[in-house]
Parts: C-alpha cells; sequence; structure tokens
C-alpha cells in the first residue's frame, strides 16, 4: 500500500512529538471562583458558535460533501467536549481542597480519590478524548480545502 505524499508531513511531526519527553500534568485548576465564571461562560459561547457554525456548515454547497462532514463533526464533537469541560469544572467545585496533594517539592498536582465525586472529577478531567478527535476532523476538513484551492 502506497502512503500518499500529503500524510507524510503529518507522521513526521507525530514523529518528532514523540520524541520529545516532558511532563504531562493531568489536573489544572483555575485559582478564584471569578476566573471559574469567566471561564463557564467562555465555554458556553464556544459551545454556541460551535453549535451554529456546524448549522450553517450543512448547507455550504460550495464545499464537497466530505469537507462538510469533517467540519460538521468536528464542530459538534466541539460542543460535546464544551457541555464536558463545563460539568468538568461544577464537579471540581466540589472536591475539598484536602483531596488535591502536591508531592514534596513539586507542584504536581495527584488527585486522592475518597468519595465518588472524587471519581467522577477525575472522569471529567478526560476532555481531551473530545477535544482532540474534534480538532483533527476540522484539520481534515481544512486540509480538503486547502487542496482543492490549490488544484483551482
Amino acid at each position: 500500500m502506497k502512503i500518499k505524499k500529503f500524510l507524510i508531513p503529518e507522521f513526521v511531526l507525530i514523529f518528532l512529538l514523540l520524541l520529545t519527553r516532558t511532563n504531562a500534568y493531568a489536573l489544572q485548576s483555575h485559582i478564584g471562583i471569578e476566573g471559574l465564571y469567566v471561564h463557564q461562560g467562555a465555554h458556553i459561547l464556544f459551545a454556541v458558535s460551535m453549535a451554529t457554525f456546524a448549522w450553517r456548515v450543512r448547507g455550504f454547497v460550495f464545499l464537497s460533501p466530505g469537507v462538510r462532514k469533517n467540519l460538521f463533526v468536528g464542530a459538534i464533537l466541539l460542543v460535546l467536549w464544551n457541555a464536558w469541560a463545563f460539568t468538568g469544572h461544577i464537579v471540581e467545585l466540589m472536591i475539598p481542597r484536602g483531596h488535591i496533594l502536591y508531592h514534596p517539592g513539586t507542584k504536581i498536582p495527584s488527585l486522592s480519590i475518597h468519595a465518588w465525586y472524587d471519581l467522577l472529577y477525575y472522569f471529567f478531567k478526560m476532555d481531551h478524548l473530545w477535544c482532540l478527535p474534534a480538532i483533527i476532523f476540522i484539520y481534515l476538513g481544512i486540509r480538503d480545502i486547502s487542496k482543492s484551492a490549490a488544484e483551482w
């Protein structure tokens, strides 16, 4: 099976990223309730924007059906990601400060699971499982638009 030319840069980038090693911090909290209000408002606005985009992209007749599908699926996944992250931030408010522990001499947080809401918080922190596929679908749609523009 032949590897298409346009996939080679993506594989090289992924390979180079896999060679680099840094710490991956799984927990990130927002400092102060005011910051959380603004952040939650941003989730709502972004979700509404992506829902509107998903609705409108279905009618873009100047785009091929494959491009429309990729952009639509990416936008819907971003709506779901926003709902997931929004809920996760609400669950985060239920976590007592003592359940997030820091290793001695570092700023790396870990979660100590004592109750059902701790487990729910950890579950909702996996929002990248929605966001990454969404970005990939949108990338594929934009890449196809760019390829068709180059052929023009």
